[in-house]
């Protein structure tokens, strides 16, 4: 029916009401649902609404949602309005018009209802003041005694809200309360700013949730078009600065090696480009070296990983352990912070076996893999079962693994052999009984000598077999 005037009945149902009952999509909503692919929702609702039940609320109508499918979106909303009561999963909405009116007391004359599309049928005839909002159904319409001037989740509620309290001679007081004190009108400026600015956000980060998807993979080339990295996770939720992966696994691929990245969570940031890898990561080289920790970051633009947490790198017989690291992501260049141990088991050409090594350091420690050299710092410990050294600082130079079966375009792969050790300040190394001090040591395996220098200088020829307690 029209609804250019209130006639006098109209009227006289409006002055009833005592009660108003919502369904919720197409009534404070505007009818879309958005769902992401874990099947969660986001609705949009309007903050004029929310006002009016809120008002309706105060002087004294109390307003039930009833609804024909659940969501978590509407019970926060529902408390921003002080809605009395929320039907969800209901069909047929008459369902619960028994329970209303004996919990409520109130007559099915005292009830507005407002309604949108066929599941409201059954309800709107069983009230006294039907309502029809302007997007209704057709069948909605003509069972209404009035049909809104706003649409569906644009202020059509707010619209009835304010013909119920016109109506019953209540606006009057409504304005009053409002603009009783300036402070009145801020708290409540506030109240309803804050509601719409939480509701804001809330939908924001659904709407940000809910672009979601499987399989996500995203790849980068050089200059001359050849890939030079991929990013692939099992699924992404996609925010507007951050996608965030599950089951992550990239490559970066190197002019003579490819390294693979996996961890079980990770952030890509899509302005800074760097890739925050969490729980289990795990770096691979086709050189042979392996990284694991607990946390990583990833810069594909600088070709850089760096962790804060404790670390762990093998490679063939040496594992190098240590608490925070950066380094190239190929791993060929490496600085571990601090409680750095490193062991070898380099193997002892005359006794063909291997025995174990091992050096420590407070830190830092630096590796270059493709030079073969390891710079200990501070603290510096090497442990043998017949022999150990101290120093404040040490350089240990390693042997170019020979492998025949390497390619020629494949990086050059360090040994655990050592071809020589310079140990330098506050030297002392012990032998069995024998003590030795020097400002610096130096050990070299082509001429099987250690020389030291300092205060004496001391030359000792190698009488026993120290080139074969440094495996060569």
């Amino acid at each position: 029916m029209g609804n250019e005037m209130v006639g006098e009945e109209l009227k006289a149902r409006f002055k009833k009401i005592k009660l108003l009952l919502l369904d919720v999509d197409g009534v404070l909503t505007d009818g879309r649902i958005i769902y992401d692919s874990r099947g969660r929702d986001s609705k949009f609702f309007n903050v004029h609404d929310g006002l009016g039940v809120f008002v309706l609320h105060k002087f004294g109508i109390k307003t039930i949602l009833i609804t024909a499918k659940s969501s978590k979106a509407i019970k926060p909303r529902a408390r921003d309005m002080r809605v009395a009561e929320i039907f969800a999963d209901i069909f047929p909405k008459t369902a619960v018009l028994d329970r209303i009116l004996k919990k409520y007391n109130v007559s099915q004359g005292e009830i507005c209802f407002m309604g949108d599309d066929l599941v409201d049928l059954a309800l709107m005839r069983k009230v006294g003041l039907p309502v029809a909002v302007s997007n209704a159904s057709v069948e909605i319409k003509e069972s209404a005694v009035y049909v809104t001037n706003r649409s569906g989740g644009h202020g059509a509620v707010r619209e009835v809200a304010e013909l119920i309290l016109k109506l019953q001679d209540k606006w009057k007081d409504v304005l009053d309360f409002y603009g009783a004190t300036r402070k009145t009108v801020l708290v409540f400026a506030f109240l309803f700013l804050a509601c719409a600015t939480l509701l804001a956000e809330n939908t924001k980060e659904t709407k940000e949730s809910a672009q979601q998807i499987g399989d996500f993979s995203l790849s980068g080339f050089g200059d001359k078009g050849i890939k030079s990295w991929d990013l692939a996770g099992k699924s992404a939720d996609i925010y507007n600065e951050v996608v965030k992966l599950k089951e992550v696994k990239g490559n970066h691929y190197a002019e003579k090696d490819k390294i693979n990245l996996t961890a079980d969570n990770g952030d890509f940031n899509k302005k800074s480009g760097v890739v925050h890898l969490q729980d289990n990561v795990v770096i691979t080289t086709s050189s042979g070296a392996k990284l694991t920790t607990d946390s990583l970051d990833w810069d594909r633009k600088e070709k850089i990983v760096s962790t804060s947490d404790k670390v762990n790198i093998a490679r063939a017989d040496m594992n190098l352990s240590g608490e925070g690291a950066k380094g190239q992501t190929a791993l060929k260049q490496v600085v571990l912070e601090k409680n750095v141990r490193l062991d070898i088991a380099p193997l002892d050409k005359q006794k063909n076996s291997k025995e174990k090594i091992a050096i420590t350091c407070d830190g830092p420690l630096d590796v270059d893999y493709e030079k073969n050299i390891a710079i200990f710092n501070n603290n510096v410990k090497v442990e043998k079962s017949d022999l150990t050294i101290y120093s404040d600082k040490m350089q240990v130079y390693f042997s170019p693994k020979k492998d025949e079966g390497k390619s020629a375009g494949e990086s050059p792969v360090m040994s655990s052999s050592i071809n020589k050790i310079v140990a330098q300040g506050n030297v002392r190394i012990l032998r069995g009984e024998n003590v030795s001090y020097s400002q610096e040591a130096i050990y070299n395996a082509l001429d099987k000598k250690m020389t030291l220098t300092g205060k004496p200088q001391i030359i000792i020829y190698q009488t026993e077999n120290l080139n074969a307690a440094f495996g060569n």
